[in-house]
C-alpha cells in the first residue's frame, strides 16, 4: 500500500526511491512528491525561508529534462530532521504530467 498525505489539492508520495536534487549548486535528499512540487531533507544549518523563489531546478525522467521555478511553502522540523516544501510553477499541461512522470518512476 502506498502511504501518501493529504494536503490541500494533491497527495504526497513518501515512500519513494533514494533521489537527490540539485537546487543551488546543493544536492538534496528527496523526501517526498507530489504532482505540483516536493519536500526535501534539510541537513544541518540551511538559508532556505518561507517564500523563496527558487529557479531552474532540475526534474528528470526516462523521457525527459524539465527545469521548474518553485518556492519554498513550508519548513517543518521533524525528529529526523528538516523538510522544506517546494512548489513549483507549472505553467502547462506537459510540466504537470512532466511532475506526475517524476513521481511514478520513483515509486517504491
Amino acid at each position: 500500500m502506498q502511504k501518501t498525505t493529504e494536503k490541500r489539492r494533491s497527495a504526497r508520495q513518501t515512500n519513494i526511491k533514494p533521489t537527490r536534487i540539485v537546487i543551488g549548486g546543493d544536492a538534496y535528499q528527496l523526501a517526498n512528491i507530489s504532482r505540483e512540487g516536493l519536500g526535501i531533507q534539510i541537513e544541518g544549518d540551511h538559508s532556505f525561508f518561507m517564500g523563496q523563489r527558487l529557479a531552474a531546478i532540475k526534474i528528470e525522467t526516462d523521457q525527459a529534462t524539465r527545469y521548474f521555478d518553485g518556492t519554498i511553502t513550508h519548513i517543518t522540523h521533524h525528529q529526523a530532521g528538516v523538510v522544506c516544501g517546494i512548489r513549483f510553477v507549472l505553467k502547462d499541461i506537459e510540466a504537470y504530467n512532466h511532475m506526475a512522470r517524476y513521481a511514478q518512476e520513483r515509486r517504491v
